[in-house]
């Protein structure tokens, strides 16, 4: 592995367990040669402190990459000090920048780590342990498939979630639609399991059709709008009417857009019907193997176009706003129970949390306006 972490039993100088730390590096999983090829956990190369328990070894990842819920950054990772197997994680918005440490509080444990590195200024990271644990025996499995534009606010939900359901979710990122291997269509189709889909509703619908959703599962959760960007201190074009769009179109040396249901309507649509579709093709960048954002904050596109909850949560660019009304399509994400599901139960009550007032505050901060279940019996009208 490109980094791993390795346990040595200093009575004997035998290795007992070896295991790798950290996710593959983007630029090795993304990489074209590599493209459909099953890749296995190779690891993050650098070095790491470590913080050891009674039973756990705890390490955060030495460099930020894109994560499962879609968000760039890194993982503060626990394992079992006896046999190496990852039991947990949760996300830091950059790499660890000293080794972790821990104490007590009032009867509480706390975790703190240093973080920082690249355009992310070092601070320090606190972690509060919940008061009490399901047990292994007790504790489900959820497995998640979800689109980007929803990542943001489940990754902020994520602890309330797995307290409310005793719940662990196990969250896989992919676009609603698109020719790239890692959308959600393409991973159900080739078998990978799942549990809860959360994706565009016109994809989810298509998914239904084809026996890979179970007919009456799929549950309407946020709408979402298209907004645009900058890189960080670029000004900020004219973006307020739909002649204002146009010419900011028009005018931009480039242009970046996601792959899946943002990307589609604006190059299918939105651009044919604006006149400007031969206009901005030779200029215009698809990004499907990573949020437009980063492509914008890297300075290879000059605006960059995608839903606003997955833009916001992007370092390194400017947020300049939504499309103007008659340019702007609202999109709704579904959850949808698949067939064949191993915690099906567990698939509901996650889904019913998404749907409950608990979860609305988190899901608007993200940019998305929720969609609350008003009917007792959990069914209701869906959009169109």
């Amino acid at each position: 592995p490109y980094g791993s972490l390795t346990a040595i039993d200093l009575t004997k100088g035998d290795i007992l367990w070896k295991v790798p730390h950290g996710d593959t590096p983007d630029n090795i999983k993304n990489h074209p040669a590599l493209k459909g090829q099953s890749i296995p956990n190779t690891g993050r190369p650098g070095t790491v402190g470590t913080l050891v328990t009674k039973t756990l070894l705890v390490a955060g990842d030495s460099s930020a990459g894109l994560q499962a819920n879609g968000q760039r950054g890194a993982m503060l990772r626990a394992y079992d000090k006896a046999t190496g197997k990852r039991v947990g994680a949760v996300f830091m918005p950059a790499a660890e920048g000293g080794s972790p440490m821990t104490y007590m509080v009032n009867g509480r444990q706390y975790i703190v780590i240093a973080i920082g590195g690249g355009a992310y200024s070092g601070e320090l990271l606190a972690f509060k342990l919940p008061e009490s644990t399901p047990s292994a025996s007790s504790a489900q499995e959820v497995r998640v498939m979800m689109s980007g534009a929803f990542s943001a606010a489940f990754a902020q939900l994520m602890p309330e979630i797995e307290r409310a359901t005793h719940t662990k979710a196990i969250v896989i990122s992919g676009g609603s639609m698109g020719s790239d291997p890692n959308t959600i269509p393409n991973r159900l189709r080739r078998g990978e399991p799942a549990d809860v889909v959360i994706l565009a509703d016109s994809a989810l619908n298509e998914l239904v059709k084809d026996g890979k959703v179970a007919a009456g599962s799929n549950v309407p959760v946020v709408r979402s709008i298209i907004g645009m960007a900058v890189r960080a201190g670029a000004p900020k074009p004219d973006i307020t009417t739909i002649e204002a769009l146009t010419q900011t179109l028009l005018r931009a040396k480039s242009i970046a857009y996601s792959g899946s249901a943002s990307g589609v309507y604006l190059t299918t649509e939105l651009f044919p019907r604006l006149g400007i579709a031969d206009q901005v093709r030779g200029k215009s960048k698809l990004s499907e193997a990573e949020p437009v954002g980063e492509v914008v904050a890297r300075g290879d596109a000059e605006i960059g176009f995608q839903q606003v909850s997955e833009l916001l949560p992007v370092r390194g660019i400017d947020y300049v706003g939504p499309l103007p009304a008659g340019a702007q399509r609202v999109t709704v994400f579904s959850a949808g129970i698949v067939v064949g599901a191993r915690s099906p139960d567990t698939a509901k009550a996650l889904i019913a949390f998404l749907t409950s007032p608990a979860a609305a505050p988190v899901i608007r901060k993200s940019g998305l306006e929720p969609i609350p279940n008003t009917s007792p019996l959990g069914v209701r009208a869906r959009d169109h």
